[in-house]
């Protein structure tokens, strides 16, 4: 479900994230790029749900590139820990914002 991975990708991104925002169907992607402008977000990252398939799409806010990626299939956290024989849960792991090396 995109809904368990939307809870799952907002816990990741802690503390930089809205994780009480509430979509409500009459929301547009206009309403939230013009909510983020004063408050000073880069980055939005929409997932959405087609027949087979879930989308992201990234965009870098106000004018910027947005990249798009179709994800064929996903797990979520519960059925990957259901798999390890020790699974690791710490709070601590969650604590500071993620960090991302991209070399060349």
């Amino acid at each position: 479900d995109v809904g368990e991975l939307v809870r799952e990708l907002r816990r990741v991104m802690a503390p930089h994230t809205a994780e009480r925002l509430r979509e409500r169907p009459g929301n547009t992607l206009k309403d939230f790029t013009h909510a983020a402008q004063p408050l000073g977000v880069s980055h939005l990252l929409v997932l959405s749900q087609a027949r087979k398939s879930a989308n992201l799409r990234i965009a870098r806010l106000p004018a910027g590139p947005t990249l798009a990626f179709r994800a064929k299939s996903f797990e979520l956290t519960r059925a990957v820990r259901a798999r390890q024989r020790r699974p690791y849960e710490s709070a601590a792991a969650y604590a500071t914002a993620p960090l991302v090396v991209l070399n060349n």
